[in-house]
C-alpha cells in the first residue's frame, strides 16, 4: 500500500503487527519515517517517545508514598509498551523488598470489557477477601476503567478500600467516578512534535541517522487521593 501511495513521509503511531520485521520492511522502502510510541530505545528510524520507565515509576511511587505495599499490576501482554511496564512493576517491588507480594494479571484491550470481567473474577476470589491487595497499577486507562466498574459491582470503594492508577490520561479519565489518577504522556504534544520532526526531515532531506529521537517526560495526574495507609510493618 505504501509503495503505491507515493507518500512523502510516514508517521507510525504505536506498534505494527509483525514487530521489528514490519518496521524494517517499511523503512527499507521509505526514507522519511517517524515513530510515536512509549519505547525509548533507538530503532531503525527516529521517533518521538514517552518515557514508560519514568511514567511507571511515577505511578508506583505515588502508590508507595500513600502506604500501599500489596500492589497488583494488570497489563495487556499484546503490546511491547505494556509488557515493559509489567516488568518495571516487578523490578520496583523486588527493589523494595516486596518480591513475595508481586501479583500480575493479564487482560486485553482496547475496550474495558475484558478487564471488567477479570476484575469481577479477581474480586470474588478468597485471597482478595481475606488479604485483599490495597492498590492496582493498571498499565492503561482502559484497563483501569474496567477494573473500577468491577470494583463498584463488588461493593469495593475506590479509592478508600482500593486505589487504582491508570496510564495514558485518555479524555474520559477525568470524568469517571471517582476521577482516575493516571500518567499523562501528553499525546497531543507527541503528535505535534512528531509532525514537526517529519516535516523537518523532508524539508532538510535529513537521513534517519541525522535525526535525533525526542523523549517527552510524562507526568502524574492525581485526581482522587485516598487517606494515607499504614506502612508495610503495620499492615502485616
Amino acid at each position: 500500500m505504501f509503495e503505491r501511495s507515493h507518500a512523502d513521509g510516514i508517521l507510525i503511531l504505536s506498534d505494527l503487527a509483525g514487530g521489528d520485521a514490519a518496521f524494517a520492511d517499511l523503512t527499507s522502502q521509505h526514507r522519511f519515517v517517524i515513530g510515536v510510541s512509549d519505547r525509548t530505545e533507538r530503532t531503525s528510524f527516529p521517533g518521538v517517545y514517552g518515557d514508560s520507565d519514568l511514567g511507571t515509576r511515577l505511578a508506583l511511587d505515588h502508590l508507595w508514598q500513600l502506604g500501599h505495599r500489596r500492589i497488583v499490576c494488570v497489563f495487556d501482554p499484546g503490546t511491547a509498551d505494556q509488557r515493559q511496564r509489567g516488568k518495571l512493576y516487578e523490578r520496583f517491588m523486588v527493589d523494595r523488598g516486596q518480591a513475595g507480594a508481586i501479583a500480575t494479571y493479564q487482560t486485553t484491550q482496547p475496550d474495558p470489557e475484558p478487564s471488567y470481567r477479570l476484575g469481577r473474577e479477581l474480586f470474588a476470589r478468597a485471597e482478595f477477601t481475606t488479604a485483599r491487595p490495597t492498590a492496582i497499577f493498571a498499565t492503561s486507562d482502559t484497563i483501569a476503567i474496567g477494573l473500577m466498574q468491577a470494583a463498584f459491582q463488588a461493593r469495593i470503594a475506590v479509592p478508600d478500600r482500593l486505589s487504582i492508577v491508570g496510564f495514558d490520561d485518555i479524555d474520559i479519565a477525568a470524568y469517571t467516578i471517582p476521577p482516575l489518577t493516571t500518567v499523562s504522556q501528553s499525546g497531543v504534544e507527541m503528535g505535534r512534535t512528531a509532525a514537526e520532526l517529519l516535516l523537518d526531515m523532508i524539508d532538510q532531506d535529513r537521513s534517519p541517522d541525522e535525526t535525533e529521537d525526542v523523549v517527552l517526560p510524562p507526568r502524574l495526574v492525581v485526581r482522587d487521593r485516598p487517606p494515607p495507609r499504614a506502612t508495610a510493618a503495620t499492615q502485616d
